[in-house]
Order: C-alpha cells, then sequence, then structure tokens
C-alpha cells in the first residue's frame, strides 16, 4: 500500500502522537460515500468493498508527523473522517487559524515555503481524537480509472479554499458580536447537526480560538459570547462545542443587519 508514513510520539502531557498500525486500514468510500458521487451503482458497490487504505489516528494535542523519505510521491492527501484539527498560521507576531474537519483533505506536508520574504510558520493541532485515511500513491493507482473520484477529491480542496475566504470575509465585520455569530453559523453549514434545541456545531471552540478565526481579541470575543448567550442565539456546551437557536444571520433574524453593516 505504499510506503507509511514514519509517526513520532511527543513527550506525555506535551503534545499529541498519532498511532499506525499495519493492520489498520479502512475503507474510504463506505467512509465518504460522496467521493463516488457520478460512479456507476454496481462500480460504486465494488469500490466501496475493495478499496482500503491506511487509517491514521491523531490524540488531542499538538500534531508534528514526520514522513518517511519517498513515502509521500504521488500522495494525494489526507483525508479527515472524523475529529477536529486546527491549523494555526503565525505571521509578524499574529495567529489566524482555521477549522478542519470531516471531508476536508489535507497536506500537512506542504508548509509554508523556507524561502518567503517574509517568515511564517504554520502547526497542527487535534481538537478530538481524529481519524485519517492516507491516500498514497497506491490509492491513487487504483482509483485512476475514475475521474469523477478524483473530480471530487480536488472539489474538497476547492471547499476548503472558499471556507477560507468565507471566514475572511467576515473578519471585515464590524460588530464582534455578528462576527462570532457568523462564525459559528458558517462552521456549523459545513458539520451542525439540527437537534430539539438548536443547531449543534460539534466543534470544541474556545474564546481564544474564536478570537484566531474572527481576528478579534480574546476579551472582545468573550464579551460577545456573553451578549449573545444573554440574547438566547446560542449557548455553550463545554466540550461537546455550540448550541445555535434561532434562524442564521442570513435571514436577517438573528443579526440585526446595523450590527453586520460594514
Amino acid at each position: 500500500m505504499g510506503v507509511a508514513p514514519h509517526l513520532t510520539r511527543e513527550h506525555a502531557g506535551q503534545s499529541a502522537s498519532m498511532h499506525f498500525a499495519h493492520s489498520d486500514v479502512v475503507r474510504v468510500f463506505e467512509r465518504d460515500p460522496d467521493l463516488l458521487e457520478g460512479v456507476e451503482a454496481s462500480t460504486a458497490a465494488t469500490l466501496r468493498a475493495q478499496i482500503v487504505t491506511r487509517r491514521l489516528h491523531v490524540d488531542p494535542g499538538s500534531w508534528h508527523p514526520a514522513w518517511a523519505d519517498g513515502a509521500l510521491e504521488g500522495h494525494l492527501g489526507l483525508l479527515v473522517l472524523d475529529g477536529v484539527l486546527v491549523r494555526t498560521l503565525r505571521l509578524v507576531g499574529r495567529e489566524c487559524s482555521e477549522i478542519v474537519g470531516p471531508g476536508d483533505l489535507i497536506r500537512p506536508w506542504d508548509g509554508e515555503a523556507p524561502d518567503e520574504s517574509v517568515p511564517a510558520a504554520s502547526q497542527w493541532r487535534a481538537l478530538q481524537t481524529t481519524t485519517l485515511a492516507s491516500l498514497d500513491a497506491h490509492f491513487a493507482l487504483r482509483i485512476a480509472r475514475w475521474p469523477t473520484i478524483a473530480s471530487a477529491l480536488l472539489a474538497r480542496g476547492t471547499q476548503r479554499c472558499r471556507s477560507l475566504v468565507h471566514q475572511a470575509t467576515i473578519a471585515h465585520v464590524r460588530n464582534a458580536d455578528a462576527r462570532v455569530l457568523l462564525v459559528l453559523w458558517h462552521l456549523a453549514d459545513r458539520w451542525g447537526r439540527v437537534t430539539p434545541n438548536g443547531i449543534l456545531v460539534p466543534v470544541p471552540l474556545t474564546h481564544r480560538l474564536l478570537a484566531q478565526l474572527t481576528c478579534l481579541q480574546r476579551p472582545t470575543v468573550s464579551s460577545a459570547v456573553g451578549q449573545l448567550s444573554q440574547q438566547g442565539q446560542l449557548t455553550r456546551l463545554s466540550e461537546r462545542g455550540w448550541l445555535l437557536h434561532g434562524e442564521p444571520p442570513a435571514s436577517g433574524v438573528a443579526v440585526p443587519p446595523q450590527l453586520a453593516a460594514a
């Protein structure tokens, strides 16, 4: 199945480790059947049953993977099956983060270029136990006969780019309460679940991480969360994430137009 990445175990209590076993495989298309959209039904059934690849696990905490020489040749990336990762970019003393979750395709080995005019560095962290499918060269060869699968994987990258532009646009909204609410509803669109009490956003965001997502200061985010909670628009569920109440901001109900004015 190709060369597996060598994975590093960090000191206990300081960061996460990724566990790997040669027998630990996953049927990618059973876990993510949307990748087979456009594939004839009988062929899709065969692919779901027969196509397997390596499954990687990341424990909560900092993630510092290392890759063996030659392991990345022809590698398509790591497909997030479940869990939540955060990528934080540090540039000129400032930080900004993005959330990566189920369905996202990532290539953490493609970091910032060492010869950039303004040096930047990024770090990965798992908010929850996260499972990834390694779409290595062996996997790429097996799916090569079905270009719609490759197209679907490319679309995942496009979706992630659009999500980042969406997040950057939110950062231009003047009102802090509106920014926080817009980011949470954006995450709800991606991974939210409808419950009897509201829309569950199963992403355990701290106030600091919300500040990095919205380009606000942490005290400002804390104040905004307090205001929105008092207004009944959201509830924090500790490690479970957030619960959104009422209508999304796009309806003009959750965020009055004067608050969202740019």
